[in-house]
């Protein structure tokens, strides 16, 4: 059920419609959810430069478990991936000791991986539980139930476009004493 929903009166408290959103929501949004999130836990209250200039970073960090969840072959929808990525969050804002932060990204990126080090078994079971019901039903030529739609696929896209885009290589002065052969 969305939190946003700001529709109708009529419509009730479990009904199809107040959930819409979960079928239609975009890798992209979730991202800026949460970036909104980071921002508030890490940077409120500070430079807005910092938050500029790490926000590169903060998304590849953010997201990196697409990477990890599409080289193992298993998919997540935005829902979940947002959960877990909350969850991550949500136990840093509690347990890390935020004002010895001195580079927010990594120190994300390094507890992003910590957490699949660790959990990454049961979350690859998971997943793997609900990607071999899907194959069973394809295979007997039934049609699928409607699923969420698997945020991995972009999520890794965005996050392979952000690692190559790194600014180019400055070419070295030559020394001013030294003629050019050319």
């Amino acid at each position: 059920m969305s939190r946003y929903h700001h529709g109708r009166a009529d419509v009730g408290a479990n009904a199809p419609e107040r959930a819409a959103h979960v079928e239609t929501d975009a890798p992209d949004a979730m991202v800026d959810r949460l970036l909104g999130l980071v921002w508030e836990t890490f940077y409120k209250g500070q430079d807005g430069r910092r938050w500029l200039q790490d926000q590169r970073p903060l998304i590849q960090a953010l997201t990196w478990p697409a990477v990890w969840l599409n080289d193992r072959g298993v998919g997540m929808p935005v829902a979940d991936y947002d959960a877990k990525m909350r969850e991550i969050l949500g136990t840093i804002a509690r347990h890390g000791n935020r004002a010895e932060i001195r580079h927010v990204p990594a120190y994300l990126g390094d507890c992003i991986r910590a957490h699949f080090q660790h959990h990454g078994d049961e979350i690859y079971e998971a997943r793997k539980h609900v990607r071999n019901a899907l194959d069973l039903v394809l295979l007997k030529g039934r049609p699928a139930s409607p699923q969420a739609a698997d945020a991995v696929p972009a999520l890794v896209a965005a996050h392979a476009v952000l690692a190559t885009a790194r600014r180019a290589v400055k070419t070295p002065k030559s020394d001013d004493l030294q003629g050019s052969l050319f």
